[in-house]
């Protein structure tokens, strides 16, 4: 049994960030990664880095942000969030990171969607990947410790507080326990259960629900509208930046200047069959898009030169997640009291940075500034606190591996399934369920499906008994936790029943109340939980008057 001050679970930058702070606050930390070196679907590169990087102060973006989430949003948490961004966009410029310049030599900002004025900095088409790239080169430096191929089972948390977890090493087949001061939990979101590929199962946001956390936002899931149609392939946003027009199939321009994404998303559907026409592109312009236009010439045969690309909206990313204060810390289901020990970042974290609609670059920013974040509390929390006591979490780890090995034997009295269509049949009652619009028929209806899908992946069992390198068990896993979640994302959507931001009524029901939340918990249990205006009770942003 090992012990470390900080366990960072997930993959993507948040927990590469995360694992960075927490080495910088100097305490012991591992970064336990159940994919490979940038195998996550958290790596959105579809949109860059929103920062007031440019601006005298961050005001203005914070205006909006809050705005764009339909005033969804901790405004306290925004707050704290943004005034870093800045800070943390200088410091990934000092450690690599080759954003786009202007001529005078300044970070070249796009007028993204969302965002009043150019705010949003590129690394090209592969700001992700970039990402990922420093902040690995960063690590490999200040010798941080990382573990690949490691599948979190449970979290070990006692009367509230954390005492570790248990995950199984698939290098080397074997359950592992690790104890640790804090966990920062910073998985993916869960659009796999919309696009039914993909690694996006929110496996770590479930551990957590599973361990007694509330999830709120979760009805809420934003669209990009540049997929390349009947493909999971993305263009990323920043080819509108740079002069591309979406067009009906009439050839009619889709005017997109002030839309968010689910904004042109929603035009698009409703304009149906739709193009991408970027043959205006100049050559800087697509020498900065380059992996892109050659994934399209390469996968479709189109050349952007010449040919329009047919695109439509996809789910792309979930809103809801785990109830955070501005520190990262894991609230549980009020403002005054949280798990003990237990931070989350990215996209498990919703501060409501995304809220009802989400802006152009704000989710990656989300991502590096809460993981940012996250690790120096946790160091910090660490550093004044001491070691659980291994016998106290032996008996609970026996039992996450015996309840493990039972989910993955085969019932002899159960018809046996194969997991091969199940993700198709997920995704295909969330989208029916969900989009382009939602209602209470659909919505139960939706729920009643998914939960004989959750039976149906509880009756899957592996081919194989070990777990030695075994990819079936992870996604096994994965696709277990996505169907729970999208159970709870049915819930919230039916629970709201006024249409705001990208929760679509068909059957809107006006509601004059302010802005609220709905917590859920594991026995889907729901309730409202104000929007957290700060501890001196004032609103940052105002509520609009009628």
């Amino acid at each position: 049994m090992q012990a470390f001050d900080v366990a960072i679970l997930g993959n993507g930058v948040a927990a590469q960030r995360a694992l960075l702070a927490s080495i910088q606050g100097g305490v012991t930390a591992i970064h336990l990664a159940s994919d490979a070196w940038g195998g996550s679907d958290e790596q959105a590169h579809y949109a860059g880095i929103a920062t007031s990087i440019e601006e005298d102060d961050h005001i203005g973006h914070r205006y909006d942000t809050i705005v764009g989430a339909e005033y969804l949003s901790d405004q306290t948490v925004v707050d704290t969030w943004l005034r870093e961004a800045p800070r943390e966009l200088s410091l990934l410029e000092r450690w690599g990171l080759n954003t786009e310049r202007s001529a005078d030599g300044s970070i070249s900002l796009s007028p993204s969607l969302g965002q009043s004025i150019p705010r949003v900095a590129h690394a090209g088409d592969l700001t992700g990947r970039e990402l990922s790239r420093i902040l690995d080169e960063q690590r490999l430096k200040h010798s941080g410790q990382v573990r690949h191929d490691w599948v979190p089972i449970r979290l070990l948390l006692e009367d509230g507080s954390v005492r570790g977890v248990v995950g199984i090493n698939t290098d080397s087949g074997e359950p592992e326990t690790i104890l640790s001061k804090s966990v920062i939990l910073a998985g993916s979101g869960f659009s796999g259960a919309w696009t039914g590929t993909g690694t996006a199962w929110g496996h770590i946001l479930n551990l957590a629900v599973e361990a007694g956390a509330p999830v709120r936002g979760m009805e809420f899931v934003g669209e990009h509208p540049l997929f390349v149609c009947g493909t999971t392939v993305g263009i990323p946003l920043s080819f509108l930046d740079r002069g591309a027009i979406v067009r009906t199939s009439s050839g009619d321009m889709i005017e997109h200047a002030g839309c968010t994404a689910d904004e042109l998303s929603s035009l698009m559907h409703a304009a149906g069959e739709c193009v991408l026409d970027a043959r205006m592109l100049d050559t800087t312009s697509q020498k900065w898009c380059m992996a892109t236009i050659e994934l399209l010439k390469e996968r479709f045969g189109l050349d952007i030169n010449e040919d329009v690309i047919p695109v439509e909206p996809h789910p792309h990313v979930t809103h809801g997640g785990l109830v955070v204060d501005e520190r990262g810390r894991v609230l549980d289901g009020s403002w005054t009291t949280w798990f003990t020990g237990l931070f989350a970042a990215g996209d498990v974290a919703l501060s409501g940075i995304l809220g009802g609609r989400s802006i152009a670059g704000n989710r990656l920013l989300g991502s590096i500034v809460s993981g940012s974040l996250a690790g120096r509390y946790a160091a910090e929390w660490s550093a004044e606190h001491g070691m659980p006591i291994p016998d106290d979490v032996t008996e609970a780890a026996g039992e996450a591996i015996n309840d493990l090995e039972i989910s993955l034997t085969s019932k002899g009295d159960v018809k046996q399934l194969r997991m091969s269509n199940l993700p198709s049949r997920l995704s295909s009652v969330m989208r029916n369920a969900m989009f382009p619009e939602r209602s209470e028929s659909s919505l139960t209806s939706g729920i009643e499906q998914i939960e004989e899908i959750i039976e149906a992946f509880d009756s899957v069992s592996l081919d194989s008994p070990s777990l030695f390198h075994n990819p079936s068990f992870r996604v096994l896993l994965g696709w277990r936790s996505c169907a729970r979640l999208a159970k709870l994302s049915l819930i919230q959507a039916r629970a709201r029943t006024a249409t705001i931001g990208n929760h679509r009524r068909s059957d809107h029901i006006d509601n004059s109340s302010p802005p609220h939340h709905f917590i859920t918990r594991s026995t889907f249990e729901t309730s409202p939980l104000d929007v957290w205006n700060g501890p001196k009770n004032r609103w940052l942003v105002p509520l609009p008057v009628e």
